[in-house]
């Protein structure tokens, strides 16, 4: 209508289409990592305008979350994150439950009234949920949440924080060393610093004949022992500059060595 025209109204928006998700591009099952589970960005949420001092919306203001995005393949979700974000862990577990996500305002699970809006109908949902954490969130969802986490997440995966030293994972090392050269932007590793990374890594389990899996600490070090070798204007990360790299962290961490 003209007066719609006149607010900002689209007067063909009632025939137009709003597609959550499209997968017609896609092959392989969607693995959808979700850095911050709130519950809007899980489950989704109802955009609203302001329109002569009242708040409105239509079904083109609908926004997908990544339990939409995932449907058909895998949601991975740090169970800290889930956790601290309100709703968002009672809510995931009626989804699985009820196999099916709902798009609402989170609002209406803390029983505030609010104006009256969209409603739309649930939608079907078929995937895996994968829940990272320490042993010691595991221990307190094991406890706290006993019935529903038994039932709902009922394979558990362990992984090790060192293993053995042997060729095959010496060169998962060395690739991993490449590949976060090539993703950081670091210098190449020479062959001597690449072997004193990993005798760092033995280092950190004690034991020469394991190595750790702790990749983030083996990261700050290459790219500790990149920044020691710019400054040595050298082309290449060598065995001394990550030797450097170690010995500043161990200086950075000996206040108690000092004043004994």
């Amino acid at each position: 209508s003209a007066g719609g025209a006149a607010l900002g109204v689209n007067p063909f928006l009632p025939f137009d289409l709003n597609v959550l998700v499209d997968n017609s591009g896609v092959e392989k099952m969607p693995i959808i990592i979700e850095p911050n589970p709130n519950w809007g960005n899980l489950f989704g949420r109802i955009e609203r305008r302001a329109i002569m001092g009242t708040y409105v919306s239509d079904h083109a203001m609908l926004k997908p979350g990544a339990a939409h995005l995932a449907n058909g393949g895998y949601l991975v979700l740090n169970a800290r994150d889930v956790l601290m974000a309100p709703g968002a862990w009672e809510g995931l577990k009626r989804s699985i439950r009820n196999r099916e996500v709902r798009l609402e305002d989170p609002a209406e699970q803390t029983g505030f009234f609010i104006p009256q809006g969209l409603r739309p109908e649930p939608v079907p949902l078929d995937l895996k949920v994968i829940v990272t954490g320490d042993e010691s969130i595991y221990r307190l969802l094991t406890s706290a949440d006993n019935e529903d986490f038994w039932d709902l997440f009922k394979v558990k995966a362990e992984f090790d924080s060192q293993v053995s030293l042997n060729e095959e994972n010496m060169m998962a090392y060395c690739s991993f060393i490449c590949r976060t050269c090539a993703d950081e932007g670091l210098l190449d590793f020479e062959a001597g610093g690449a072997a004193r990374v990993m005798e760092f890594g033995a280092r950190q389990v004690a034991d020469q004949n394991k190595l750790s899996t702790r990749f983030g600490q083996i990261k700050d070090l290459l790219i500790e022992s990149d920044y020691w070798a710019r400054k040595d204007d050298s082309n290449t990360v060598q065995d001394h500059h990550v030797r450097q790299a170690i010995n500043q962290k161990i200086y950075r961490l000996n206040l108690v060595e000092e004043r004994i």
